[in-house]
């Protein structure tokens, strides 16, 4: 009796596990696909047609053949899992490797309601590529890119992305984690509350924003190519060679701690015609703070710049010289902070920093960092450096204002201006590095301005 026991029990154990459910083709009515039916082999392209809802129940694994993917046409699909019976889809291949099968394809036009929630999304080309989501609670690892977010509107929630060539691209991305891929974000993203740990490269974006996020450990923590972004409130901490590379045009590193990197804390010479802001940020500990390569825009201000071991400021820029007012060394002395900028004295190849005036009050700890350099057009202004007056150029229409701002953001003088192509202009401002804005009737334009 006791061996027919055990040789019923193996009969249950091999018929349990070879069953499966293999599909392929078209879903043409709403499906549910049942964890009693479970696993779901899909042996060729499935397509869930407009109009229809595919339910994934907790628990299912959905095992794909190579080359093969499921695509939402206009269609919905729910795959909720839970926290103790998550859904899976992977590889059916005995032994996988990143990108053996296509991808999750969701292309809804106009968006419908498809929610992913406790999923994992193993060894495909691209886990998830959609155009419009919600998904929470997700991992994906082992692919070649984890996901794709068309827009903005797609929601990642507190989701793990974990050795994948690429992590993610794309998206409104809150809570999640992102270790140990080659790149952890690519293209955009706007992200809150992320970690970004461990990676080769951590983010390496054209635009995009983040808020309130750890960058670190990994080789590069971040580059941006072409800049129009924020990064806000953010550690970007020990990684092995570059900090934060900042992008072409109107970036702003506002609020930060760029600290323990074996290389450059901020390269802030992208490009040539990269106009960015650098304020509110504690800049130490890096082998060097601020590194420039080219001539441009940035505005550096109310700033904590020291401890760096090689040079707080490497300023590699031929002929042109740079100022740099307004930030706090960690001395008053003036021969002490400039044995720690790399120049034209040290190099005549270079030009030379003009680091006046030395910040002594602290204004890097203020938290309500005034951002001047919003998409704006370059205004005229000479003579600059000036001791009292300057003069504007440009050609004004009926309604102007003028507005002159100081390094802690605060509004110090206000004109109303008419007509005319070149006016004097007479504040009576203490030495020091303001910002001149004028606002017409449809741009605005802007200037830094020092007073000697």
């Amino acid at each position: 009796m006791f061996l027919k026991t055990i040789t019923f029990f193996l009969v249950l154990i091999n018929f349990s596990s070879s069953a499966q459910t293999n599909v392929s083709g078209g879903i043409y009515t709403n499906t549910i696909w049942t964890l009693a039916n479970s696993p779901y082999i899909v042996t060729d392209t499935v397509v869930v047609f407009p109009g229809v809802t595919l339910t994934i129940e907790p628990g299912v694994l959905v095992k794909f053949a190579d080359h093969t993917r499921l695509e939402i046409r206009n269609a919905c699909i729910i795959a909720e899992g839970t926290a103790s019976d998550s859904i899976t889809f992977t590889s059916n291949s005995t032994l996988p490797v990143q990108g053996i099968w296509e991808n999750i394809m969701i292309n809804n036009q106009p968006p419908l309601n498809t929610k992913f929630n406790y999923c994992n999304f193993h060894y495909a080309k691209t886990g998830l590529k959609c155009d419009t989501l919600t998904i929470k609670n997700s991992s994906f690892s082992y692919n070649v890119l984890g996901l794709e977010a068309q827009t903005i509107a797609s929601t990642i929630d507190s989701c793990v992305f974990i050795f994948n060539e690429k992590g993610l691209a794309g998206g409104s991305t809150n809570y999640c984690k992102i270790l140990n891929n080659q790149t952890g974000c690519i293209d955009w993203v706007i992200m809150n509350n992320c970690i970004i740990d461990s990676n080769i490269t951590g983010l390496d974006l054209y635009t995009g924003s983040l808020l309130n996020c750890e960058i670190k450990y990994n080789q590069v923590g971040m580059l941006r190519e072409l800049g129009v972004g924020s990064i806000r409130n953010c550690v970007i901490d020990s990684n092995s060679t570059m900090g934060v590379k900042l992008g072409a045009e109107n970036d702003s590193l506002i609020n930060c701690e760029i600290k323990n990197n074996g290389g450059i804390g901020v390269e802030a010479g992208g490009y040539p015609s990269t106009e960015a802001i650098i304020s509110g940020c504690k800049i130490e500990n890096n082998l060097i703070g601020i590194h420039f390569s080219h001539t441009m825009g940035t505005y550096i201000y109310c700033n904590k710049i020291c401890n760096n071991i090689s040079y707080d400021l490497q300023y590699e820029v031929g002929v042109i010289n740079y100022s740099i007012g307004s930030n706090y060394w960690c001395s008053n002395d003036s021969t002490t902070i400039a044995s720690h900028i790399f120049d034209g004295y040290d190099n005549v190849a270079y030009g030379l920093v003009s680091f006046f005036p030395i910040d002594t009050l602290g204004c890097f700890l203020q938290t309500d960092i005034h951002e001047v350099n919003k998409n704006v057009i370059s205004l005229t202004i000479y003579p600059n450096p000036t001791f009292s007056s300057f003069t504007i150029k440009k050609l004004l229409s009926k309604q102007n204002e003028l507005l002159i701002i100081n390094m802690l953001g605060e509004i110090v003088y206000m004109e109303k201006l008419s007509g005319n192509d070149e006016i004097l202009i007479s504040p009576h401002l203490q030495k020091g590095i303001y910002f001149v804005k004028l606002i017409d009737e449809e741009k605005s334009y802007l200037n830094k301005l020092i007073i000697e």
